[in-house]
């Protein structure tokens, strides 16, 4: 298995130290729907700001979402981005509200 560099370990252990109090946060509800789309359990915890685009491990660019809801915000690019699940690289995510679904719809 190839070393990680200091800056990746770092990275992946602050990352592992936030996800078990974002998924606290959600109380088993799912961030990205609001539990209205999926039936899975909370095992996810999503990036809204893509890593490779520079996203943080900070708590506004985290959320606890279902398996099912995970891959459809990244099937789905456009409603994310419009829903807020997912921020362009020049926004800052504490700024962007996520809009859930709208139960009524």
């Amino acid at each position: 298995m190839p070393r990680l560099s200091a800056r990746t370990a770092a990275y992946n252990a602050e990352f592992a130290a936030l996800r078990p109090f974002v998924l606290r946060r959600s109380r088993g509800t799912c961030e990205a729907c609001g539990g209205l789309a999926c039936s899975g359990p909370v095992s996810h915890v999503h990036h809204r700001l893509r890593r490779a685009h520079g996203g943080g491990n900070d708590e506004a660019n985290l959320l606890a979402v279902s398996a099912a809801c995970h891959d459809r915000v990244h099937a789905n690019p456009a409603e994310s981005y419009r829903r807020g699940l997912l921020v362009r690289s020049w926004d800052d995510p504490a700024a962007v509200p996520v809009v859930l679904l709208d139960p009524r719809s």
